[in-house]
């Protein structure tokens, strides 16, 4: 599988929230950048980080606007989504970018560009004082 394959396998993993699909397509020791900083170093962490998302949002999904794919590398613009558990008027709806590499049909790195800000204020707005 060439990196737009691996994502879009990915990606329809995480909309299904079945986290071990998800795990099973990422290096056990990737690295995710978030905005530049690093967020993510293992499989494993980023299980924990989308189970946290989805248990403030439900019906979580991220949909792929476009992918442009190079091999072992893909750029992917995505909008993700969705409604606070705690109070449905509070939605998650945020744009952004990812660029990828894989290797051996696995996610090994991802650099993530996102609204940041957009971000924070839904995980704030779903549940106050709760950080994930």
């Amino acid at each position: 599988m060439d990196a737009a394959e691996v994502y879009r396998a990915y990606n329809r993993a995480e909309n299904a929230h079945d986290w071990n699909a998800t795990t099973a397509l990422l290096s056990s020791d990737i690295h995710v950048m978030v905005n530049g900083a690093s967020e993510v170093s293992s499989a494993e962490e980023d299980r924990r980080a989308m189970e946290q998302l989805v248990a403030l949002f439900p019906d979580y999904r991220r949909e792929v606007l476009s992918i442009v794919p190079n091999g072992d590398e893909a750029a992917i613009r995505w909008k993700m989504t969705g409604s606070s558990i705690d109070d449905p008027s509070v939605d998650l709806s945020v744009e952004g970018a990812s660029f990828i590499v894989v290797s051996g049909g696995r996610i090994r790195e991802a650099f993530l560009f996102a609204q940041s800000g957009e971000l924070a204020r839904a995980l704030e707005m779903a549940h106050p004082g709760r950080r994930t």
